[in-house]
């Protein structure tokens, strides 16, 4: 059985550019951003790391999010908040390390008796929308929705009617060379992305993922639905 750990880091780290294109509304995590964030919060220059991680916590990763509970605890960048710092501190313990065990441990002890109930439900929004299970399936409905429609259809992933498509992009054997410059640039773009993305190692990269994530999602939903009540 694949771990929580082992699934994200495949579906994170290994997806080709082709699989995600150019979109800009779906955030992945990078070395890039992860190096930035860690040399900002060393400098101590909070507000500006706080940002980086936010993108990267909300992604799916671990130490991000704790990193983000410790921010939030210590107000390092004006907001102290225990509610936040106890619900980052929570969904980044599912990574079951003996760092964010004991941070989670330390959060929860400083909780009055008397807020505990209030926190401990406040907390419930942040980890059903970026526990592990929650990132899976956000990233199982982009990559369904990014695989290429070969067939018209938005119900399955198909990758023999894919494999046998060919692609020309040019737009000017197309149209005799009468076309407004900006939709050819759309279009021609648009169009090598499709064809990058049904080249037969990406169809099989995707196609991977997709199962993998699907295989996850399956194994979390059999222990039910996630509900924070009382921390044991």
């Amino acid at each position: 059985m694949l771990t929580k750990k082992l699934l994200l880091t495949i579906v994170l780290l290994c997806c080709s550019s082709a699989t995600f294109g150019n979109n800009q509304e779906f955030y992945v995590v990078n070395e890039s951003d992860i190096a930035r964030a860690d040399e900002l919060f060393q400098k101590e220059q909070y507000t500006e790391s706080q940002q980086l991680y936010s993108k990267l916590a909300k992604a799916g990763d671990k130490y991000a999010q704790y990193v983000l509970s410790v921010i939030y605890l210590n107000g390092l960048t004006g907001e102290q908040s225990l509610g936040k710092a106890y619900a980052w501190a929570r969904v980044a313990k599912e990574e079951n390390s003996k760092l964010l065990t004991k941070h989670f441990e330390y959060v929860k002890s400083l909780i009055p008796p008397e807020n505990k109930e209030a926190i401990v439900k406040e907390s419930s929004d942040i980890y059903k929308k970026y526990s592990n299970l929650a990132v899976a399936e956000s990233y199982l409905s982009y990559l369904k929705k990014e695989f290429p429609k070969c067939t018209g259809s938005r119900l399955r992933v198909n990758m023999n009617a894919c494999e046998k498509i060919q692609v020309t992009c040019n737009l000017n054997s197309v149209w005799g060379g009468n076309t407004i410059p900006d939709l050819a640039s759309s279009f021609g773009k648009a169009c090598l992305e499709f064809a990058t993305k049904i080249q037969p190692e990406n169809l099989k990269k995707m196609k991977a993922n997709i199962d993998l994530m699907e295989e996850y999602i399956e194994e979390e939903r059999k222990k039910g639905t996630v509900i924070i009540t009382e921390e044991k």
